[in-house]
């Protein structure tokens, strides 16, 4: 699962995609992001879902130039626990 998300993630925003564009459809599937990152560091977002009985996250993992645009990214899909 988390193979496949890593696929879709690196499909819908590849490298050199602007984070601002990212940023907008990620806030529009209510995904919670940390900003607070300089250029060349890792950025973050991040999504919980319950999916009874589990507790799922879905996150996205990049880096962006000093332009805004998207030098490196990942995503993985994992089970946080279980009931």
């Amino acid at each position: 699962m988390s193979v496949e998300f890593d696929k879709r993630i690196k499909a819908h925003f590849p490298v050199g995609s602007y984070v601002k564009d990212m940023g907008q459809i990620l806030n529009d599937n209510e995904f919670q992001h940390d900003w607070s990152c300089d250029s060349g560091q890792e950025h973050s977002a991040w999504r919980e879902e319950l999916l009874f009985p589990s507790r799922m996250r879905a996150s996205i993992h990049w880096r962006a130039d000093e332009t805004g645009r998207i030098v490196e990214i990942r995503g993985a899909y994992r089970q946080l626990f279980s009931l």
